[in-house]
């Protein structure tokens, strides 16, 4: 596992799972797992996993939230909470959304670029672990391979519940993941309004087995999206500086971080660093690319 310390080094500790609070030997003890891209990872991100860590460890919400629906594994059990761990997906679910990230420095790769922003926001948090393994792979492994070797990395992991942070839009793949692992649990935060596509699925997982292990958070406040913020960023906009850390403000203008959208901006990007580029991307998105290419010299 990678885990940085953003200065001027990257630096790999392989005993980051030393930063969870031990393993109890006699009650469950449970991880959160809060995946994500994290392009760019911003307030509302450590918001929630504040939030989450709060009711988990004490059991405390916000006034304005509510609990929509918590299944009787959270009501029947006690657990020790042993920390969270924050994994970035593979750098192909950016491009599915359209982006490309870039930076000034050629052999920084868009997913070091993540992790070194996600490790200066997370600094203020104990026992929070930063896993790199997934993003940094050539191929897409997929969260839920992911979640075995994070399993598999915490010591007496036998009496281990990994619970799943994640919001409303994954509500139906985090739903199927539960159902092939009975050792996963999950939060869903509600952070948007929820489409009525959803809200059935909603209402037939609270009646289902897989409604044993999920908890419903309602938290309407916390609607903000890194695809406003990359394209603030895009813009030049001086609203980024609200909505991320100061720190991860500092690097975007350090490193000189851009999110394309537009693909002709690329003839004018003096360093395009693509990683896994032609994993999972849709057949007219791989035309576009290898068009740019043809008309491109070797840089």
């Amino acid at each position: 596992l990678l885990r940085y310390c953003i200065d001027s080094n990257i630096t790999m500790n392989i005993d980051a799972y030393r930063n969870l609070k031990p393993c109890s030997i006699t009650t469950p003890n449970i991880l959160c797992v809060f995946n994500g891209v994290f392009a760019p990872i911003h307030k509302q991100h450590l918001t929630m996993l504040q939030t989450i860590s709060l009711y988990l460890e004490r059991g405390e919400l916000r006034a304005e939230q509510v609990v929509v629906h918590c299944g009787t594994w959270f009501k029947e059990n006690s657990y020790n909470f042993i920390g969270t761990c924050v994994t970035l997906s593979h750098g192909s679910t950016l491009f599915k959304k359209g982006f490309i990230m870039t930076s000034m420095m050629p052999h920084v790769p868009q997913w070091e670029l993540r992790l070194q922003m996600c490790s200066l926001a997370l600094r203020q948090f104990p026992h929070v672990i930063l896993d790199g393994f997934q993003c940094s792979q050539l191929k897409p492994i997929g969260i839920e391979k992911a979640c075995r070797r994070i399993y598999g990395e915490v010591k007496n992991s036998s009496n281990l519940f990994l619970i799943l942070l994640f919001g409303i839009d994954n509500l139906y793949r985090m739903v199927k993941l539960l159902e092939r692992n009975l050792h996963y649990l999950a939060i869903c935060v509600i952070n948007r309004p929820i489409s009525s596509e959803n809200q059935d699925l909603v209402n037939a997982v609270k009646n289902n087995h897989v409604g044993e292990r999920l908890l419903f958070i309602n938290d309407l406040k916390s609607n903000m999206s890194s695809t406003l913020i990359r394209s603030l960023v895009m813009s030049h906009s001086n609203e980024v500086q609200e909505l991320v850390t100061p720190n991860v403000y500092d690097y975007h203008q350090r490193m000189s971080v851009r999110y394309i959208d537009d693909w002709r901006d690329l003839l004018d990007a003096k360093t395009v660093v693509i990683a896994g580029l032609f994993l999972n991307v849709k057949s007219n998105l791989k035309s576009k690319i290898n068009f740019f290419f043809s008309k491109t010299d070797n840089d």
